[in-house]
């Protein structure tokens, strides 16, 4: 199954998976010139926390792009 984010962000959102308290998904964005930019993701929730890392990926006049992400959050208090 893929979902589209919305109009301004075109991104394609595919391979969703849940597994126990981890999520992860792939995603394919339009970028300027016809090119793609593709990425991996994962999140884990570990109750009051929460850590994930993902990639993202281009090429853009036969020139490669890239980054790598890692990050951490914590619950901060209760939804209004």
């Amino acid at each position: 199954m893929t979902k589209v984010m919305d109009e301004e962000n075109p991104c394609d959102i595919s391979d969703v998976k849940i597994e126990s308290n981890t999520a992860s998904w792939k995603i394919s964005c339009p970028a300027e010139g016809g090119a793609m930019t593709e990425g991996t993701w994962q999140v884990t929730s570990h109750g009051d926390t929460l850590s994930g890392e993902g990639n993202m990926s281009t090429e853009v006049a036969g020139q490669k792009f890239g980054f790598d992400m890692a990050w951490e959050g914590k619950r901060i208090g209760d939804c209004d």
